[in-house]
């Protein structure tokens, strides 16, 4: 009999991976606060509450199980460890602890458990006014980083320096949270890398790491928005090889030994520092296309088969570099309404082309992640022609809005 798998969220992004737990001939059950969530057309049952609603969540799962079996609680693309932690745990389901999903939902204790186990991290410190802000850079200097503790993505994350306008960043930065307390930490200079990585029988296992592009930073400051990145990392062996560490220290601190961990690394000239770490496989197609392409390895059927308690071949999961992949982003000019957004057309099986807007939608504030307008993938068998050819692509996009 097929398994059947809990997967908590049902978004664009996540549809991928709702096709692997198709191919893998898997029940799937989905929860989405939207009634019309895209991904549900791959469900064969759907739940309808809010991924971010732990209590609504369980209680969903909840009235799905006392008539129905559950395998395994997953999800993708979607910062919500605590939800499916408690799930995990009251069907007594593999999964992290509710403990260390606790941490990973608040950015002040991760910190904390950071530095009282010698983890590298930028210095940082708890705000809850201005006042600490400036407190902070009287002690730290410019530039630094404000976030809410319980953030997503780049929501409500902010850089500042002396140019910026400090009471307009606090203000932009509380709007975001629900928890009403900020995170205030150095900005290092150096070459950003995301890190995605696996425990199987409680062995970590570095599987991709890809460098984050942040080139747009001027034209959006104080906002962070990432346009897109590269992988395999441009880094060296010697490198790789202490990032691994780091991580692995990181999610040990946070008592975590099982499944996926993402993790946001700077290069210092003093060696790799962790911004983050998430219980969770990464968006943006990054675990669903890149990895698959780039490494050969389908690290989201692995994690599946971790939640539902199946095993893992780990010869499986060495990872080997094929291929390149060069993602960038398209920016509209203003906020308004879209009159017209057209890409070029490319006769190239490695080129994927999405528009996360169509003629008639309202584009709004250029304020963190959702401000993408679409997006074009490379795959490449050198580095060099996949950033060239994604560039040119960009560069040929026309999308012309007004203010409605």
């Amino acid at each position: 009999m097929s398994k059947t798998l809990l997967i908590i969220g049902a978004g664009r992004e996540q549809i991928p991976a709702y096709k692997v737990a198709k191919e893998m001939g898997l029940k799937i059950v989905a929860t989405d606060m939207n009634p019309n969530a895209p991904a549900f057309q791959f469900a064969n049952e759907k739940l309808i509450a809010s991924t971010r609603d732990v209590d609504e969540s369980l209680a969903a799962a909840k009235y799905y199980a006392s008539e129905n079996i559950i395998d395994g609680v997953f999800t993708i693309a979607n910062d919500v460890p605590l939800t499916v932690a408690v799930i995990a745990k009251y069907l007594g389901l593999p999964g992290i602890s509710v403990e260390s999903a606790e941490i990973l939902s608040n950015k002040l204790l991760m910190k904390e458990k950071f530095v009282n186990n010698n983890v590298n991290t930028p210095a940082y410190s708890k705000v809850s006014c201005v006042k600490d802000i400036k407190s902070f850079i009287d002690e730290h200097g410019f530039p630094v980083i404000l976030k809410p503790i319980d953030g997503r993505g780049s929501k409500g994350v902010l850089f500042i320096d002396k140019y910026e306008d400090i009471d307009f960043a606090y203000k932009c930065a509380k709007n975001q949270t629900t928890r009403k307390k900020l995170l205030i930490e150095e900005f290092l200079e150096g070459p950003q890398i995301s890190v995605e990585s696996i425990f199987i029988k409680n062995k970590y296992m570095s599987i991709a790491f890809a460098d984050r592009n942040y080139s747009k930073m001027e034209k959006y400051r104080p906002f962070i928005v990432e346009d897109g990145g590269v992988m395999p990392t441009r880094e060296n062996s010697q490198t790789v090889i202490k990032i691994s560490k780091l991580v692995e220290n990181a999610a040990k601190s946070l008592n975590i030994s099982w499944g996926s961990v993402k993790a946001d690394i700077i290069i210092t000239n003093k060696g790799p520092s962790i911004i983050e770490l998430a219980g969770r496989l990464s968006g943006g197609y990054l675990s669903t296309f890149d990895i698959p392409n780039v490494y050969g390895v389908d690290i989201v059927k692995t994690v599946m088969k971790l939640s539902l308690g199946m095993k893992i071949n780990q010869l499986d999961m060495m990872p080997t570099t094929k291929k390149y992949v060069c993602s960038r982003y398209v920016f509209p000019n203003n906020p308004g309404l879209v009159q017209r957004f057209d890409f070029p057309v490319i006769d190239n099986n490695n080129v994927t082309i999405e528009k996360f807007y169509n003629v008639g939608d309202y584009f709004n504030e250029r304020v963190a992640s959702v401000c993408k307008a679409g997006m074009v993938r490379v795959l490449a068998d050198t580095r060099k022609d996949a950033e060239q050819l994604a560039e040119r692509i960009i560069r040929k996009v026309v999308i012309v809005n007004e203010f409605a």
